[in-house]
């Protein structure tokens, strides 16, 4: 039982890095900020930079993007607990 909850831990983790990654491409390829790129701004320019952010790229990181992490993690931990009994 105990690893069977690890196992579906380890997976859905996997499953939201994955996820992570794929929103990162999608959100480059059209043209939104990505949480590392915000930061690099911040650490090289402080809070000037980060003022030029996009009302968009800024409600696609603190809204879209953990709302799709969290989809991920509750749709891969429901899937895993239904196929592994």
């Amino acid at each position: 039982m105990f690893w069977k909850k690890i196992g579906i831990i380890f997976i859905s983790g996997f499953l939201i890095l994955i996820g992570a990654i794929l929103i990162n491409f999608l959100a480059k390829t059209i043209g939104l900020i990505t949480w590392y790129d915000l930061l690099i701004n911040f650490t090289n320019s402080g809070l000037k930079e980060i003022s030029k952010v996009s009302f968009l790229s800024f409600i696609f990181l603190f809204v879209i993007y953990p709302s799709l992490l969290g989809l991920i993690g509750y749709l891969s931990i429901d899937f895993l607990k239904k196929i592994i009994k």
